[in-house]
């Protein structure tokens, strides 16, 4: 069996193991939540979304369906890697405060971040949108990363999620961009 010590998951107890599922299940929950009432009543944004030019590669953000699973799973590591960094026994109590902060910054961003998601027709916005969640995820694993190697880790399909989706939309931006 793995050692989870050496992976840098601190040893928990059945109860806190249930708490990281319960929070881990009400987040991606609420992300499908919001994805579905947004596929359900955002039918003009949508169609002008797979108006857009994209590029080759953004077919994934082409999607809705897979776009949806995978923003939903790519926040299912957030609390896990938290409450790791929370249970690290450290002396480093301010980089612990810090990715504690970071880590609610983005849970906040992203939830902010529906409604402009779901409304704006503004490439540009989207693409610093999309921007911002990238470096909040990106400061959380590296904050994170240097308390639990383990919680750092758990970061990373956030981060790459979002940077890949700002990549595609800033892909759009240029694409659909008129030449003056």
């Amino acid at each position: 069996m793995w050692d989870f010590k050496q992976l840098g998951i601190p040893e928990l107890d059945r109860n806190e193991w249930g708490l990281i599922a319960l929070t881990t299940t009400a987040v991606c929950g609420s992300t499908a939540l919001l994805w579905g009432y947004y596929k359900k009543s955002c039918k003009s944004h949508q169609k002008w979304w797979n108006e857009q030019k994209k590029p080759s590669w953004g077919w994934l953000l082409s999607n809705t369906n897979v776009s949806m699973l995978l923003d939903s799973l790519s926040f299912a590591g957030i609390p896990a890697a938290i409450y790791f960094a929370y249970k690290q026994d450290t002396d480093r109590k301010l980089a612990a405060a810090i990715a504690m902060v970071s880590g609610g910054a983005l849970l906040a961003c992203s939830t902010l971040s529906v409604p402009v998601y779901m409304n704006s027709k503004d490439l540009q916005c989207l693409s610093t949108t999309s921007l911002s969640l990238s470096l909040t995820s990106g400061t959380l694993a590296v904050s994170l990363y240097n308390i639990n190697r383990a919680a750092g880790i758990l970061i990373l399909p956030s981060f790459l999620w979002c940077a890949y989706c700002f990549l595609v939309i800033y892909g759009c931006e240029n694409i659909n961009v008129p030449l003056k």
